[in-house]
């Protein structure tokens, strides 16, 4: 007998509206996370995303520059702009454009919605297996 198992989608995705304050306002930047967005960062920066991420957490204090870099790469996907010919002089100017702590007041969420990209919603496998009693 076969099975059919419901296939996941091939990229994770989370979109997501974070709010940041740019010259005293108050601005929504979307902010998207998929499965590339680690290749990207790494592509961009030189950097391993997990390992900052996971450099952070061991710290148990943020990171700015992580949080920073994490989330020109995720706005800049969310808004299509292709990071191919990107500069640090790009990057320097999206920063330049936030008040100096817009990204550490919307740490929780930039990352919250790289991770929860990361998430999945299927069942382990020893899981069901159990259930069946095989």
């Amino acid at each position: 007998m076969r099975v059919y198992r419901k296939r996941a989608p091939p990229f994770f995705r989370m979109l997501k509206t974070v709010k940041l304050f740019t010259g005293g306002e108050e601005k929504s930047y979307p902010m998207l996370a998929t499965g590339t967005t680690a290749i990207r960062y790494k592509s961009a920066f030189g950097r391993d995303l997990l390992l900052d991420i996971g450099a952070m957490d061991k710290a148990g204090n943020l990171d700015y520059e992580t949080v920073a870099r994490l989330a020109y790469i995720m706005n800049s996907q969310a808004t299509g702009k292709d990071l191919t010919h990107a500069t640090v002089d790009d990057y320097m100017a999206w920063l330049d454009a936030l008040d100096g702590d817009a990204l550490l007041n919307g740490a929780p969420e930039i990352i919250g919605a790289y991770l929860g990209s990361r998430a999945t919603s299927v069942s382990a496998k020893n899981q069901v297996a159990r259930q069946t009693d095989r």
